[in-house]
């Protein structure tokens, strides 16, 4: 549906014009047309048109109802039964359909309706005769007949100065480059999915670490591989959420699910290293309200993308908000910013998220990266 749209814009079907829309606009159009419309001033056109209506009878005709029939041939003229009278019922029949279709553009005039008056003619033959004659007068205003060798007033009044009009091509480029302009615009994407660390690399032009943002199948980066760091971000968590959980087998039960079956030593000691800095912080608690891993978020981005991501640690107390994500990568030499400026990106986007959705409102927040190589926090 959406690419026959697009076609539709692109290539639109041919419709009646627009009707004019400025003050000065004159529409010339059948009374058929005009049903169901209405406008400032209407203006009869034949002053000559007769009441009466031809009735073209082909050469075969049956009545509406289907009883009977009439043939009418250059010399010949039959009806069955006899005293059909079709002919004279078709007149009446068109005779009240002109009526109704005066009535119609009498009626189309909204403050003023123009009349014309072919003469001095007896009533019951002209339409526009029978719709002056008997009119109020205090609501007519006749104006002088016009002839040629003698103009009345009304017919010597000078016209307003032309407006002067534009070229068309070039009023027809000026409507087409609108019309591309905006439909840019509609195509635009409004809240278009895309995950937060897809963003981050793809701005930073930096090679990809989280592919995916899902809480229980994302890859991770880190010195050993993404097999490695998913093992570390799940063993962390699972000695938060089980405080008498060792080290040692929160990572076997991690890498047990995950197929890790190497460097479960350097997971160890990664672990072991992070657990004791969230001791230090005052954020290494078993998950709840204050606290959460692996925590959801979604809100505006730029370009009309809708962000979403997971973050890895949000803590919210009284006095603070923090943000964290856990990295396995080698500790940066010098600023986060200079050496994983994605990564920096992805945990300040978190944070405005956060701040967007109302989360902890009022207090201080800060965002960083835990490294559990070396267990330190890099504050941005």
């Amino acid at each position: 549906m959406t690419a026959e749209l697009r076609e539709w814009v692109d290539a639109p079907a041919q419709v009646d014009p627009p009707y004019p829309g400025g003050t000065e606009a004159i529409q010339i159009l059948t009374v058929h047309q005009a049903k169901g419309l209405e406008f400032p001033v209407v203006v009869l056109w034949d002053g000559k048109g007769q009441w009466d209506t031809r009735v073209q009878l082909e050469p075969w005709r049956m009545e509406r109802d289907g009883p009977g029939w009439i043939l009418n041939l250059e010399g010949l003229s039959s009806e069955e039964p006899p005293g059909l009278g079709l002919r004279d019922t078709e007149r009446r029949y068109l005779d009240a359909e002109r009526r109704r279709v005066v009535y119609v553009a009498a009626t189309r005039a909204r403050d003023l309706l123009v009349v014309p008056r072919a003469g001095q003619v007896k009533p019951g033959k002209l339409v526009c005769g029978d719709l002056l004659e008997g009119c109020e007068p205090a609501l007519t205003h006749e104006l002088p007949p016009y002839r040629g060798d003698a103009p009345p007033p009304w017919a010597t009044i000078a016209p307003a100065d032309a407006v002067a009009t534009a070229d068309g091509a070039a009023v027809e480029h000026d409507v087409m480059a609108r019309w591309a302009a905006a439909g840019a615009e509609a195509a635009r994407p409004r809240f278009k999915p895309a995950s937060v660390s897809g963003e981050a690399h793809a701005l930073q032009a930096v090679a990809p670490g989280d592919l995916e943002e899902t809480p229980t199948a994302k890859p991770r980066a880190g010195r050993f591989g993404p097999l490695f760091g998913t093992v570390v971000h799940a063993a962390i968590g699972l000695v938060l959420r089980d405080e008498g959980l060792s080290v040692e087998e929160a990572v076997r039960r991690a890498a047990g699910h995950a197929g890790l079956d190497e460097h479960l030593d350097d997971a160890d000691a990664d672990v072991g290293r992070a657990v004791e800095t969230l001791r230090a912080e005052g954020l290494a608690r078993r998950p709840g309200s204050d606290l959460q891993l692996e925590y959801p978020v979604a809100g505006r981005g730029e370009s009309g993308l809708l962000l979403t991501g997971y973050v890895d640690l949000v803590s919210a107390t009284d006095d603070r908000l923090d943000v964290l994500d856990f990295k396995t990568d080698a500790p940066p030499e010098s600023t986060v910013g200079e050496v994983y400026p994605a990564y920096a990106w992805q945990a300040a986007t978190y944070g405005r998220l956060l701040s967007a959705a109302g989360v902890a409102p009022g207090r201080p927040s800060r965002c960083g990266l835990l490294f559990t190589a070396d267990g330190g926090i890099r504050w941005l």
